[in-house]
């Protein structure tokens, strides 16, 4: 799996799932507990970067919704 496709970002997504469960050692089956947030220190333009394109998210959520092309979302994701 490649690109910007449905099945590449649901892939993605399943394996962050995969690393998370395993760093927090859960169970099959469990309820994923995501770790506590802590403080965040940026260093790098690109991270500055990375978080400019992060808050994007709600207004490219909103319009998936308003014009149903789900498709906007992988783009985002791919290019974020």
């Amino acid at each position: 799996l490649n690109g910007n496709t449905a099945p590449y970002m649901l892939y993605a997504y399943a394996r962050l799932c995969g690393i998370i469960r395993k760093a927090t050692d859960a169970v099959d089956g469990e309820a994923m507990q995501w770790p506590e947030p802590t403080e965040i220190i940026f260093s790098h333009e690109s991270e500055m970067e990375l978080v400019r394109n992060l808050m994007k998210l709600p207004d490219i959520l909103s319009e998936v919704e308003k014009d149903l092309y789900p498709n906007k979302l992988c783009d985002y994701l791919f290019e974020t």
